[in-house]
């Protein structure tokens, strides 16, 4: 693997960009989302356009940090 891999940042950036998105921002809004779906309760509605907002911006991350990371990659190969 070393071999193959000239800078260990870019697992790191990966896997962080893939992580953080998905725990910190999608996650907790789909999990709202659901929850009022599974309990059979009208939520708040600015509640739910929150959290469908911060899936938004956690998907929006995701691309925005894998999208850095390739860019690095394309780099260093220059």
């Amino acid at each position: 693997m070393a071999v193959l891999i000239d800078d260990i940042t870019l697992i790191f950036g990966f896997f962080a960009a893939i992580s953080e998105s998905t725990i910190n921002f999608i996650l907790p809004g789909l999990f709202y989302i659901i929850s009022f779906r599974v309990a059979k309760k009208k939520p708040n509605f600015w509640a739910l356009i929150g959290s469908q907002i911060y899936v938004v911006v956690g998907v929006f991350l995701f691309f925005f940090a894998n999208y850095n990371n390739v860019m690095k990659i394309l780099k260093s190969n220059e």
